[in-house]
């Protein structure tokens, strides 16, 4: 376009039209109608050349918004250049007018199109007052629908992009009107859609029986209308199996998951998406099950998901980040923390590119970078982490919230360990340690206001302030105690009886018959011998433990022990991998 118009006053110089014909043919790339250079460096000189300012850039983007503008129909080409031209001339306003067209938004959440959709609202609500939410119910209160649209489908897309837009409360008003429009129109199928869709966030949001009563009735219209190998119900009995295992009842999650797998591998073969949820919800529940846990199953699930996910949505969609979670949590409990920091920042990357960096899926991968930077013992990264989770959290969720408190706990926890740590300088142990308090007081003084004083959250903060801010008391030696040896037994007199001599018939003395062979004799040991003998074994033990540089660990502190546990669990691996070379 720049070129074009750079060469517009000289169309009557034919040396000119040469030139620009050479400069199409050589350096521009035509795709749809879409003219670019393919030369990058080109590319830079022209833009350098002509749009060497932010204002000038700001210009063309807004002339080439007027050009869209003016085309009347609502062709492909204006839904792809139209509200990017207006992002980039920083016209927020009409962007806004723009996207609050239902025609728009039904052309645009589009697998193609959706994450542009995203980056528009997320770029408009943080440079106006507009909001997403707000501006949909509004559009939707005016009841005034295009021609063709079909209503019911609107608004239920409509409320699926509101719950990724984190607009929870917006969201289940629209699903709701989405079921009322369903059901009208007697689509009970459609019904159990919706079902599953609300239940799933409502699982998402801790309300648990709620989301049991949507999934179970979503699950008895398809039994109902397609029997009980509908293929519909591999997708309701994966968001059961969740909510179960979520809910520690994993008998059930398992049982519901091995029947949805079957369902989904029959339907849609083994490599389709719903098989990867399902073998990735069953890895959750290998993982989760204290009581039956199985780590090598949950990884090669969590592996397989993978694999399955990448292949069919490629590497950068937002389902391989909730995969690569999954998977970094799981090497962290291995020690692999490696593997793990790998996993959470590849996620971390595809959540922040394609949701938006305050968006709540970034703040749940940084939770979990907060543990594995705390397993660590890398208190500096942890809190770094931690600090950009409380935004994200506060941000979403509002300054008064559970999970606001949570994030504030570890927070001051971390804090807390840092001023305690040996690594840490002294000089900053007071400031780490009074930082830690600020947290916890404002967690404590948080959860009262929301849950009460006498609450069980509310008084978990209060024990865990006493328990930091009480004083150290190093264990008192136990003394050492010498054993006492009984007195020797009394010494017995035995008298030899009196020896006959026997003389032969010529007077000889006949010597004695040869003694009987000597017998082994009974060796007895007493009970201070073997006590010292077991002392010198535990004391070589000992030794060779110290040989082997294993500490020892002071029982009293839970922390020291979970850290000799890690240790233990990290030689143990080496030793497996050693094994298998």
């Amino acid at each position: 376009v720049v070129m074009s118009d750079t060469f517009a006053s000289s169309t009557t110089d034919q040396w000119y039209q040469r030139r620009v014909r050479v400069a199409e043919e050589t350096l521009l790339s035509s795709a749809s109608g879409l003219l670019n250079f393919s030369n990058l460096d080109v590319k830079t000189a022209v833009e350098n050349k002509y749009i060497n300012r932010d204002t000038k850039a700001k210009t063309v983007h807004s002339t080439l918004a007027n050009h869209f503008l003016a085309v009347p129909d609502l062709t492909e080409r204006k839904i792809e250049e139209l509200p990017y031209q207006l992002e980039q001339a920083g016209k927020f306003d009409k962007l806004k007018q723009q996207l609050v067209d239902l025609r728009v938004f039904e052309r645009l959440y589009r697998p193609e199109h959706k994450f542009d959709l995203y980056r528009y609202w997320r770029h408009i609500e943080k440079n106006t007052a507009h909001r997403s939410d707000e501006s949909y119910k509004t559009a939707l209160a005016r009841g005034s629908f295009p021609a063709g649209m079909i209503v019911s489908h609107l608004l239920y897309n409509l409320a699926v992009f509101m719950e990724d837009m984190t607009k929870y409360g917006a969201a289940e008003e629209i699903y709701n009107k989405a079921i009322e429009f369903y059901e009208k129109a007697s689509q009970k199928l459609e019904v159990a859609k919706v079902h599953v869709s609300l239940g799933t966030m409502c699982s998402n949001l801790g309300r648990a029986e709620e989301a049991e009563k949507m999934l179970k009735r979503a699950e008895y219209i398809y039994e109902s209308e397609k029997g009980t190998e509908a293929p519909e119900l591999a997708e309701v009995l994966n968001r059961l199996g969740i909510l179960y295992t979520n809910t520690n009842k994993f008998k059930e999650a398992q049982s519901i998951l091995i029947r949805a797998l079957r369902i989904a591998e029959t339907s849609f073969g083994k490599g389709s998406l719903i098989s990867a949820d399902i073998i990735y919800s069953l890895g959750c529940m290998y993982l989760s099950d204290v009581t039956n846990r199985d780590l090598d199953k949950a990884e090669q699930s969590f592996v397989e998901a993978l694999r399955l996910k990448e292949q069919a949505l490629g590497d950068w969609d937002p389902e391989v980040s909730h995969i690569l979670n999954r998977l970094g949590s799981l090497y962290v409990e291995q020690d692999q923390f490696n593997d793990a920091e790998e996993c959470f920042e590849r996620a971390l990357l595809i959540r922040e590119k394609k949701l938006g960096e305050g968006h709540s899926r970034v703040a749940q991968t940084l939770k979990h970078m907060i543990t594995l930077f705390e397993m660590q013992e890398l208190y500096d990264k942890a809190l770094e982490v931690g600090e950009k989770a409380n935004i994200i959290f506060r941000k979403t969720f509002g300054d008064d919230h559970v999970q606001v408190s949570e994030i504030l706990l570890r927070l001051g926890s971390l804090s807390w360990a840092k001023a305690e740590a040996s690594g840490t300088p002294a000089k900053d142990k007071p400031q780490a340690k009074e930082q830690g308090r600020k947290y916890l007081l404002e967690a404590r003084t948080m959860r009262e206001r929301l849950l009460g004083a006498d609450h069980k959250l509310t008084k978990q903060v209060d024990d865990i302030i006493a328990h930091m801010e009480a004083p150290k008391t190093a264990a008192a030696p136990k003394p050492v105690t010498t054993p006492t040896l009984p007195p020797p037994p009394p010494m017995v007199v035995v008298k030899k009886p009196p020896v006959n001599i026997v003389l032969s018939s010529s007077g000889i003395p006949v010597p004695p018959p040869p003694p009987p062979p000597p017998q082994a004799a009974k060796k007895t040991v007493s009970k201070i011998a073997v006590a010292e003998v077991e002392e010198n074994l535990e004391d070589q033990v000992k030794n060779m433990q110290l040989k082997k540089g294993t500490k020892t660990v002071d029982k009293a502190d839970p922390r020291k022990q979970a850290l000799a546990m890690m240790a233990r669990n990290k030689r143990k691996i080496a030793f497996k991998k050693a094994l298998k070379k």
